[in-house]
């Protein structure tokens, strides 16, 4: 099908979340058994998972992953949020680089340089049907390996 028209949130939403608050209850179990304090005393934030009341005892997903496929599966169904707990989803971030578009400062790919950077350009004929009836190519004929 294709990923247009909002079609993975409508579809795929809902598993995504399944998902997301099972590596992250996962994430919570591995995290409880290395600062070694029960589950229920960990709060997350950020990617940091850290006791609540003393926020020097944390671990990051990062380092509990360690870049491993993590096989672990929970015992029961994970828990995921109500809506009324979200912090980002329903909330408009706004376009922190509206201004610079708009201004022409944002940089882009074509806007790269380099020194001795060749650069292309297509030609569109004037009008419908027309045939190029000749082009000097000489300098372009000159570049190594062209």
């Amino acid at each position: 099908m294709g990923t247009f028209g909002s079609m993975s949130v409508r579809v795929y939403g809902a598993a995504l979340r399944s998902a997301a608050a099972e590596a992250k209850a996962i994430l919570l179990e591995m995290a409880a058994e290395q600062i070694n304090t029960p589950k229920a005393q960990l709060t997350v934030e950020n990617g940091v998972i850290f006791v609540t009341n003393d926020k020097k005892k944390s671990v990051t997903f990062a380092q509990l992953a360690k870049g491993q496929k993590i096989v672990r599966k929970l015992d029961q169904k994970a828990v995921i949020k109500r809506a009324s707990e979200f912090t980002i989803i329903g909330k408009s971030p706004g376009s922190r680089g509206c201004p610079r578009k708009v201004t022409g400062q944002a940089q882009f790919a074509g806007d790269i340089r380099f020194p001795d950077l060749l650069y292309a350009k297509i030609l569109r004929p004037p009008a419908h049907g027309a045939i190029l009836k000749s082009a000097d190519t000489s300098t372009a004929e000159k570049i190594p390996g062209w």
